[in-house]
């Protein structure tokens, strides 16, 4: 129905523009309210699962676990990830550069010391300014099956996404105490609304352990 009206709305703001009709009538109707679905999140043992893993020493390996832990540790897009270039690693300061993300606004990431080693040896093999990941330049259909590929049937987790992975460590920021705002910044999060999405998983979270205690 929303889809119908904006639709709807956006033909008859034409035709009122090229004088075809006098007025828009679909402005006067208002949207359904929907029920925003809370996105899901992966267990403590699916995370362990992911870390312990040891994945093989070929190019397609190395790049797709680099994608997921950049994704899993960091929250990034899954586009931000498939942007990221040799030069945008900084391993003396440990930080990685997202240029143009989402509202087309740079940001530092801090990068975790443990993550340097192999995100450096990656580097190491692309040319100046190359892509750190999708070296190949594969289309964003065919890495993602990659990616889902990967997680399903190396390691046993169904129905996960990149963006998966982004609301997981959003929330286990937030549980752990970090602030809203710092995890905005984190995430390129234009607006703290957007981010107030995750207070949602994080009651959640302390129901469960509240009943189960």
């Amino acid at each position: 129905i929303n889809n119908y009206i904006s639709k709807f709305s956006s033909f008859f703001s034409f035709l009122a523009k090229k004088g075809i009709v006098q007025s828009n009538p679909w402005k006067r109707l208002r949207k359904r309210n929907r029920n925003k679905k809370l996105p899901g999140i992966l267990s403590l043992q699916q995370i362990k699962s992911i870390y312990a893993f040891c994945w093989n020493d070929t190019e397609i390996d190395t790049e797709i676990k680099g994608m997921i832990l950049i994704l899993l540790n960091y929250g990034l897009r899954f586009s931000e990830v498939l942007n990221i270039k040799k030069r945008d690693l900084d391993c003396s300061a440990m930080t990685i550069k997202i240029r143009a993300g989402k509202g087309n606004k740079d940001r530092l990431i801090p990068l975790l010391e443990e993550d340097i080693f192999w995100l450096k040896k990656i580097s190491l093999k692309r040319r100046k300014d190359d892509l750190l990941f999708n070296s190949n330049k594969l289309s964003k259909a065919t890495i993602r099956r990659r990616f889902t590929f990967a997680l399903t049937n190396h390691i046993g987790i169904y129905n996960c996404n990149p963006h998966k992975l982004r609301h997981t460590i959003a929330t286990i920021l937030l549980n752990n105490g970090v602030s809203i705002v710092t995890i905005a910044t984190l995430l390129g999060h234009k607006s703290i609304k957007t981010t107030q999405l995750y207070t949602h998983l994080s009651l959640s979270t302390l129901q469960a352990t509240y009943k189960a205690a």
